[in-house]
């Protein structure tokens, strides 16, 4: 993919590591969280590459068919040329919202025949590293927030005029790469990935990267990146969770800016662990205020589907915001992977003093209200995941990582439902309820 000469002289990232809980609970609670990336990864059920509408790896445009490739992001994180281990996006805030390309590699020295083969080989037994971060390409940046504001001739408070000039050149910046990137991609849609807490830049990149890879490199991810990853013993969690609050503005404008491309067909929003409620909060304030102004926020905001991955959500909080808010019916679909075996979500739940948080539900958690709703009228699905998490390693709260979450992901985003017949053969358990086993789709 030819990507133009950097304007800002980015050189590497940081690598942090976090410990800590309230002495012994939030060191333990803040590795789980993290959601780690794994010391090898296996290739995807080779039952997803026989789909209708997966596009052979062959037929991708020449530009896609490498084992290095480019991942744009959008950030809020503080980018500081004297960084340890040189000069990066750390975990500070910045009132700036930039945008780029995370420069990755797949598979070490394997060339583009090596790598689709072990990707199409369904072996478990085979495994390849996480990809290599090479450094990032600083492209554009916004203009600070909060932004400025006037009174105009009518005495109605507007933005000031060479704030929006500023950030209307930004936004035609950012539209002009991911136009380039559509016009590549086989389907004109956008994957917005939202990380968790404790993630340094270069985590969930590595993640989403080698997903979109696997998921045969239909569509266009883009890796939103918060400022996560504060050291210290009691502030690592709290630091995070208040950043997540200070990110909402930038990822609303971030959205908004994608959904008016008239080349974007449509969004999907995928979020994991504290990453769901960052998610969540800057969606529903679009979508509230899509409906005051007396739009379908399922057209203007372009949303397919939303995906809740080991949410890292109060349960009845979520009913209170989202559900009696009646969001769902702002997406196609929303659906929830949750497991009971969630560790990290248990520390949480044992922090807040919650009932139950939304990742670590059970089949007998979902309560009656739920089952006993209408769905013909709905569109919400719990997947409930029952495999292990034994020497695959991921840990019970980054079991995302696991070929069958991985591929239910996948043939989901394609957007095929629950169903043998539509190459999704979960177990369903009651309404739209299903459990996932380890050997799915194998």
């Amino acid at each position: 993919m030819s990507i133009q000469n950097d304007p800002f002289r980015p050189e590497k990232q940081v690598l942090a590591h976090i410990g800590v809980w309230r002495i012994v609970l939030a060191s333990f609670l803040c590795t789980l969280l993290a959601g780690a990336c794994a010391s090898g990864y296996q290739p995807m059920p080779r039952a997803i590459y026989n789909d209708k509408d997966y596009i052979e790896f062959e037929y991708l445009p020449a530009e896609l068919q490498s084992p290095e490739f480019n991942l744009l992001y959008i950030t809020d994180r503080l980018w500081e040329e004297n960084a340890a281990g040189g000069a990066s996006y750390t975990y500070k805030r910045s009132r700036t919202m930039e945008f780029g390309y995370a420069l990755l590699d797949i598979g070490d020295e394997w060339n583009w025949d090596e790598l689709t083969a072990w990707t199409l080989s369904g072996n478990e037994d085979a495994r390849v590293s996480p990809p290599d971060f090479k450094g990032v390409i600083r492209k554009g940046k916004f203009p600070d927030t909060p932004p400025k504001f006037i009174d105009d001739s009518d005495g109605k408070l507007i933005y000031d005029p060479s704030w929006q000039a500023e950030f209307d050149q930004a936004s035609a910046n950012l539209q002009q790469e991911i136009a380039g990137l559509l016009a590549m991609a086989p389907v004109k849609e956008i994957v917005l990935s939202v990380h968790g807490i404790d993630n340094q830049f270069e985590d969930w990149a590595k993640s989403l990267g080698l997903w979109w890879h696997m998921g045969g490199r239909q569509r266009v991810p883009v890796n939103y990146s918060w400022p996560a990853g504060k050291k210290g013993v009691l502030t690592f969690y709290s630091y995070d969770r208040e950043s997540g609050e200070f990110t909402t503005f930038h990822l609303k404008q971030a959205l908004r800016v994608i959904a008016e491309m008239p080349e974007v067909e449509g969004i999907h929003i995928l979020g994991h662990s504290r990453g769901t409620d960052v998610a969540l909060t800057a969606l529903r304030e679009l979508i509230l205020v899509e409906r005051a102004a007396g739009n379908d926020p399922r057209q203007t905001l372009k949303l397919k589907n939303l995906v809740l991955l080991a949410a890292d959500l109060d349960f009845e909080v979520v009913g209170q915001r989202a559900g009696a808010e009646g969001l769902w019916t702002a997406f196609e679909h929303v659906t929830i992977y949750a497991t009971g075996e969630d560790s990290a979500l248990s520390k949480a739940q044992s922090m807040f003093g919650s009932s139950w948080r939304l990742g670590q539900a059970r089949p007998e958690d979902i309560p009656d209200y739920f089952q006993q709703a209408v769905w013909a009228e709905r569109n919400v699905d719990f997947v409930f995941y029952e495999g292990d998490f034994k020497g695959r390693d991921i840990t019970s709260h980054s079991y995302y990582l696991s070929p069958s979450v991985g591929a239910d992901l996948i043939m989901l985003i394609r957007g095929n439902p629950p169903g043998a017949e539509h190459g999704r053969p979960l177990k369903e358990i009651g309404s739209h309820m299903y459990v996932i086993e380890k050997d799915y789709l194998r």
